[in-house]
């Protein structure tokens, strides 16, 4: 695919956005590339196509955030740490999810997580979250390999997760779902997406995916996860395979 620097890449931000998502297994990933290669650009950072994120899931001690998932609160928020690790940037995140099924990102620049309680976190949590740092723990951390690409018309972004690992910092357990492709569209209005078109003949259709939430619930069996047993179902079915603690 043609490449578009992480420069160009700027505006195409999407901070305010609709996100679909998608699953596929790993096996059809590269067939689905070579659908896409016409329409979309390539993000290429450092001569690089894939990149290596990883991220920090923070949330108080008692999952407020993970809860309001578990009880389907359609207003929620997320924060977190997230590495680029091939670019060295680090960002503090907060995503907002109203309840029309919109997203909105915010983040602020960080030295490292490690220093992440200061004045300069403190200040954009209070200005943009129901949250103080003081009061949230880190929970999950999350590994996993991106490709990002753009339309032609630079009115799309879309993400395709691989490899994707878990390690809970609670509990200390790990689990690796390496069959698994989460396939993210963002736009900003209703404009044609190619992806969705092929994913659409394929009868592929939209589901509602939390890393954040999967993450939980595969790495700390003492978690109520009601709602979530269908999507343990699904991702069991899709990977052949037996992940969390429904067989």
């Amino acid at each position: 695919m043609p490449s578009i620097s992480l420069e160009e890449m700027d505006a195409v931000r999407l901070m305010n956005r609709i996100d679909t998502k998608f699953i596929i297994h790993s096996e059809r990933f590269e067939a689905l590339l070579e659908k896409l290669k016409d329409d979309y650009f390539a993000q290429n950072i450092n001569g690089l196509k894939v990149s290596n994120y990883q991220t920090t899931y923070l949330d108080t001690p008692t999952e407020e955030m993970f809860i309001a998932h578990q009880n389907g609160k359609s207003v929620r928020e997320k924060i977190r740490v997230r590495e680029y690790m091939d670019s060295h940037l680090v960002f503090l995140e907060v995503k907002h999810k109203n309840n029309k099924g919109q997203t909105q990102k915010v983040r602020t620049a960080i030295q490292s997580k490690a220093l992440l309680r200061n004045a300069g976190t403190e200040d954009f949590l209070h200005s943009h979250s129901e949250y103080e740092l003081v009061d949230l723990l880190p929970r999950i951390e999350n590994n996993f390999h991106r490709v990002t690409l753009v339309n032609q018309c630079k009115t799309e972004r879309l993400t395709l997760d691989y490899d994707i690992s878990f390690l809970n910092l609670e509990t200390g357990k790990k689990e690796f779902i390496p069959e698994l492709v989460i396939i993210e569209v963002k736009q900003n209005g209703q404009t044609f997406s190619p992806v969705r078109e092929i994913l659409a003949k394929e009868r592929i259709r939209p589901v509602s995916i939390s890393k954040y939430c999967v993450g939980s619930i595969l790495t700390n069996p003492l978690l109520k996860y009601n709602r979530f047993k269908k999507k343990l179902m699904q991702l069991n079915k899709l990977t052949n395979n037996h992940y969390g603690y429904i067989i």
